[in-house]
C-alpha cells in the first residue's frame, strides 16, 4: 500500500491519510478481505505518530470501510457508493467551513466573535 504524505499542506495528516486509502478501497486496489498495515508499522513507514495513523483508521472504521479485530488486525470491509457521496459532501462541507473560519481570522475577528456570528447565523436559518 503506497501512501504519500505532503507535509508542507494545510490538509492534516490523519486527513491525508484517510483520503488515500479510500480511494485505494474506492478504486479496488484495496479489496474486500484484504489486511492493512498496523498502526505502528504503518506510522514507522510513514515516519509519523502513530496515532496520526490511528486517527486514520478510527475514521475509516467509523465510515464502515475498515474493521479492527483485536489480535487479528485492520480489514478491508468494501466500498460503498452513497459513503463516497455523503463523505465527499462532508469534506466540501467542512473544507467550506475551514476556509470561512480562516478568512473570518484574517479579518481580525476573534474566535468567539466567530463563535457569535456563526450561532446568530443558525438561530435566523431556523427562524426560517
Amino acid at each position: 500500500m503506497k501512501i504519500t504524505l505532503d507535509f508542507r499542506s494545510d490538509t492534516p495528516l490523519y486527513e491525508q491519510i484517510t483520503t488515500q486509502i479510500r480511494q485505494l478501497i474506492k478504486t479496488g486496489v484495496l479489496k474486500a478481505g484484504e489486511q492493512l498495515p498496523t498502526i505502528r508499522g504503518l506510522a514507522s513507514e510513514l515516519s509519523i505518530n502513530f496515532n496520526t495513523v490511528a486517527r486514520s483508521y478510527r475514521m475509516l472504521d467509523a465510515e464502515g470501510l475498515i474493521s479492527t479485530q483485536h489480535g487479528r488486525g485492520t480489514f478491508v470491509l468494501g466500498y460503498s457508493k452513497d459513503k463516497s457521496v455523503e463523505k465527499s459532501n462532508k469534506d466540501k462541507f467542512t473544507h467550506l467551513i475551514q476556509a470561512y473560519l480562516s478568512e473570518g481570522l484574517n479579518l481580525g475577528y476573534t474566535i468567539e466573535e466567530l463563535k457569535i456570528s456563526f450561532l446568530e447565523h443558525l438561530s435566523k436559518l431556523e427562524e426560517k
